[in-house]
């Protein structure tokens, strides 16, 4: 039986102090392209080497989401099924970006598999020191992967 929605979505809270540092955190922002890039490069490999627990955790490190085991496996079993019904990633391409600051980014990826499209979403946060994947979100139907 084929899945129609495979989907689940997890986020952390984040909690940030003031920082007199503004100017520093607008420099991390705006080189974030090639580290969020990275990241999320990171994850796909994972994903198509088989590592899927690795992924995720790579994925949120340095978030609330570890802390969060069972919704953690939950998300591990889920993308283990759709991969079994998908069948081998080819490759993977962003298909829209969105910033909503400087601060905070939504990303929207084709993931190609053997069998058909997978769509993730990520929202991407800068903490002030570094760049984090603080919610994750993915779907066998493109109506339901918009940002």
């Amino acid at each position: 039986m084929k899945a129609t929605l495979i989907a689940i979505a997890i986020a952390a809270a984040a909690a940030t102090s003031p920082s007199s540092h503004a100017s520093a955190t607008v420099v991390a922002a705006n080189s974030s392209a090639p580290r969020v890039q990275a990241m999320v490069d990171d994850f796909f490999s994972k994903l198509r080497d088989g590592k899927i627990g690795e992924a995720y955790a790579g994925a949120f490190t340095q978030t609330l989401v570890m802390k969060k085991q069972a919704d953690v496996e939950n998300l591990i079993g889920q993308t283990e099924t759709a991969l079994r019904y998908y069948g081998k990633i080819r490759d993977w391409e962003e298909l829209e970006e969105k910033r909503e600051s400087e601060n905070l980014i939504f990303k929207r990826y084709l993931l190609r598999t053997a069998v058909g499209p997978l769509y993730f979403k990520f929202t991407i946060y800068n903490n002030g020191d570094t760049w984090m994947i603080v919610n994750l979100f993915f779907t066998d139907r493109f109506d339901q992967s918009g940002i």
